[in-house]
C-alpha cells in the first residue's frame, strides 16, 4: 500500500521509521515532518507550538491531492488532528486515515464538538492504554470497533544484556518528563531520602517547587545523554497528575527496555506496564506519604529492585520492543486500507 505518514521527528534519507522494523513488507510511505520546541506549558503553546501542527495539516492536505495514496497515518493527535480538522471541513474521506497513540488533552480538550467534528474523518484510532478505548469511545462518540488497544513500544538504544543493565547501578534515582509530571509531590515525598535524585525536565515543570540539595535538575537533554543516564540510575519515579488519559507510558517502557524497576503514580498507562510487585511499585496519586515509603523500599531492598528490573527488562523483550510495536500497528494499518475489520 501507499502511505502518508505524518511525524515531529526528522526523518533522514534511508530512514523509514515504522517500516524499518517491517522487512516483509513493500509499502510506499511518503514523510512529512514538523519538529517543536514546547517550552512553554498549556496555553502557552498557542502561539509556538500548535501553529507548527497546523502548517503540517495544509502541507498533508496538500500533497493527498497530488498523490495516490491508500491511507494516511499520524503518529499522535498533535500531528492528526490538524489534517483530520481541514478533512472533515472539506467533506475528504479518501484515503483512509489513522491515528496512533491517540491522546485527548492539551487544548483540544476545551473544544469537544470540535474534536469529535474532526475525528468525523478519521477511520481509526489506536490508544495505548486499555482503558482509554473505552473512554474515548464513550467521550468522542467513536464507535468501539474503530479504536484498536496497541501497547507502546520503544528503541533498543544499544543494550547488551539483562544483567550487566540491573546491575549498573550508581547511587541516584532517576525521573524524567514534562507532560503532566506530578513534581510537587515528588519534591514532599523526598524529605528524609538522602539519595542522590537526578530529574530531567522542563523549567516550567519545577517552577516554585523546593527541592532538597541533593537534587540535580537538567533540561529535557538528548537521547544519548537520557539513555545514559537511565541505565545508570537505581530504579527510575514517574510521578504523575490524576489524568483520564494516557501519561508517562512512554519513559514507563523506556526504563523497561533499561532493565529498571519503576516506581509510578498509579493510572491509566501506568496500570498496564507496570506489573506490581513484579516490575515496579504503583502509587496512589498525591499521596506523598506512599510515595516516599515506595522509594525507602527500593531504596532498603536493592535486590529486590534488581529483581524487579530483570523481570522489567524480560516484558520489554516479549512485548514493547520497537519491532513488536510496529507489526502491532501495521497490522491495524492494512486492515483499516483494505476495509477489513479491526479487532
Amino acid at each position: 500500500m501507499k502511505v502518508l505518514c505524518l511525524l515531529d521527528s526528522v526523518v533522514k534519507p534511508g530512514d523509514h521509521w515504522l517500516w524499518d522494523y517491517l522487512p516483509s513488507h513493500n509499502d510506499k510511505v511518503d514523510f512529512l515532518w514538523v519538529t517543536t520546541s514546547d517550552k512553554f506549558p498549556k496555553w502557552g503553546k498557542l502561539l509556538t507550538y500548535y501553529p507548527i501542527y497546523l502548517w503540517l495539516g495544509v502541507k498533508a492536505a496538500v500533497q493527498i491531492a497530488q498523490g495516490d495514496y491508500d491511507l494516511v497515518v499520524a503518529w499522535e493527535g498533535k500531528n492528526g488532528f490538524p489534517l483530520a480538522l481541514i478533512r472533515s471541513v472539506l467533506g475528504m474521506r479518501e484515503p483512509r486515515m489513522v491515528i496512533l497513540t491517540y491522546i485527548q488533552r492539551g487544548v483540544v480538550t476545551h473544544f469537544a464538538a470540535m474534536t469529535r467534528f474532526a475525528l468525523k474523518s478519521v477511520d481509526h484510532l489506536t490508544v495505548t492504554s486499555k482503558w482509554e478505548a473505552v473512554y474515548y469511545s464513550e467521550m468522542l462518540g467513536i464507535p468501539k470497533n474503530k479504536i484498536t488497544f496497541c501497547p507502546l513500544g520503544w528503541y533498543d538504544s544499544g543494550t547488551v544484556c539483562t544483567e550487566s543493565l540491573v546491575t549498573q547501578n550508581e547511587d541516584f534515582i532517576f525521573a524524567s518528563g514534562r507532560s503532566y509530571r506530578d513534581y510537587v509531590t515528588f519534591a514532599a515525598a523526598l524529605e528524609g531520602i538522602e539519595s542522590k535524585v537526578v530529574i530531567n525536565a522542563r523549567k516550567f515543570n519545577l517552577k516554585g517547587i523546593d527541592f532538597p540539595s541533593h537534587v540535580v535538575i537538567n533540561d529535557l537533554l538528548p537521547m544519548q545523554q537520557f539513555w545514559e543516564l537511565l541505565v545508570q540510575a537505581r530504579f527510575v519515579v514517574v510521578p504523575l497528575m490524576d489524568v483520564p488519559h494516557a501519561a508517562g507510558d512512554g519513559h514507563i517502557v523506556q526504563a523497561m527496555a533499561a532493565g529498571k524497576a519503576v516506581i509510578a503514580t498509579r493510572g491509566p498507562s501506568t496500570e498496564t506496564y507496570v506489573e506490581e510487585g513484579i516490575t515496579g511499585l504503583l502509587v496512589p496519586p498525591y499521596d506523598v506519604t506512599r510515595l516516599r515509603q515506595a522509594i525507602k523500599y527500593l531504596l532498603t531492598h536493592p535486590e529486590e529492585a534488581e529483581q524487579m528490573g530483570r523481570n522489567a527488562r524480560k516484558k520489554y523483550e516479549e512485548r514493547y520492543t520497537f519491532s513488536a510495536f510496529a507489526q502491532r500497528v501495521h497490522d491495524v494499518l492494512e486492515k483499516v486500507a483494505f476495509g477489513e475489520g479491526v479487532q
